[in-house]
């Protein structure tokens, strides 16, 4: 076990972030931390890398204590590399040395950054300046440099927020590699579902201060413990009480009859809309449905979950 986080909470005056947060992670294991604005995700973001002080609990990071109710270990004492939203790259350094600046000076500095840059593919770039770099080349020198402290624990905080669509999914496979190779375990911070589903071993989903998930995205999608958590993963319908996927809407069968309000053609399929008593359904189906015609349905399977 690399890190663990039991029972804490932190508040700021009459709000409380976190709330009697407990959690655990393997060496070698990456977690993505989700939720959306002041879930309290970079709150504890900021105590794992010593900005913050909890106020009750225990933070232990490769069996040591950072942080409990009579210890706390200061940023610069913690073993952990941090990449920023922005990569906060040295300006007037080159890649060289932007990497360079973390590597210990009882390490041989040309040989560590020469591994570092083959690992992140920046091998030939290393005299470019920050500015003439991509954004996902920036992003591989601000990773390369934080893996060059070689960290018991790496923290991305939204890692892919300043990129294009475009490059997301390139870049998040790259970096994934990266930090498989590296061997390092690593959180990352996100609000974007599909930065953790395609980055994370398991998701941890936050909610006003509190832990209301955590597993692998599989289990979490098949899973979910409530309404919140399953809309996280996508599209959720409801009829006559009972929840379920879009996907798990069979068209075409049972005893059920909607009415098509809308069908366009998106990402490979036609995205239907039906209406089924005074409640709307979401479809993809392969094939374009008239407006304003009927068609049966039935669900193949829906889900179980507390409706809080």
């Amino acid at each position: 076990m690399i890190l663990k986080a039991h029972n804490i909470t932190k508040r700021f005056g009459q709000v409380e972030a976190l709330s009697n947060l407990t959690f655990d992670m393997q060496k070698g294991e990456t977690i993505a931390i989700l939720g959306e604005s002041g879930s309290g995700k970079t709150t504890l973001l900021r105590i794992i890398c010593g900005l913050e002080q909890i106020d009750t609990g225990e933070l232990i990071i490769n069996h040591e204590v950072l942080n409990d109710n009579s210890t706390f270990l200061r940023p610069e004492k913690r073993n952990i590399g941090l990449v920023f939203q922005d990569n906060a790259l040295f300006p007037h350094l080159n890649v060289f040395k932007n990497i360079a600046f973390g590597v210990s000076r009882k390490t041989n500095r040309f040989e560590k950054v020469s591994s570092l840059m083959a690992i992140t593919k920046l091998t030939g770039l290393e005299k470019r300046m920050p500015h003439e770099l991509s954004g996902g080349q920036q992003q591989r020198v601000a990773l390369a440099r934080a893996l060059a402290t070689e960290p018991e624990l790496l923290l991305l905080d939204e890692p892919f927020s300043t990129l294009d669509h475009s490059l997301k999914n390139e870049i998040r496979t790259e970096i994934k590699e990266i930090i498989k190779t590296s061997g390092v375990s690593c959180i990352i911070v996100t609000h974007h579902i599909d930065d953790a589903t395609s980055m994370a071993d398991r998701i941890a989903i936050l909610k006003n201060g509190e832990l209301i998930q955590m597993n692998t995205s599989k289990f979490i999608f098949d899973n979910p413990v409530n309404e919140y958590v399953a809309k996280l993963f996508g599209i959720v319908n409801e009829v006559d009480g009972v929840f379920f996927r879009a996907q798990d809407l069979i068209l075409g069968e049972g005893n059920r009859e909607a009415i098509v309000r809308a069908s366009y053609f998106e990402n490979g399929l036609f995205q239907t809309t039906l209406q089924y008593k005074n409640q709307l359904m979401y479809c993809p189906h392969p094939k374009f449905l008239p407006i304003e015609t009927n068609i049966n349905f039935s669900i193949k399977k829906n889900l179980s979950f507390s409706v809080k």
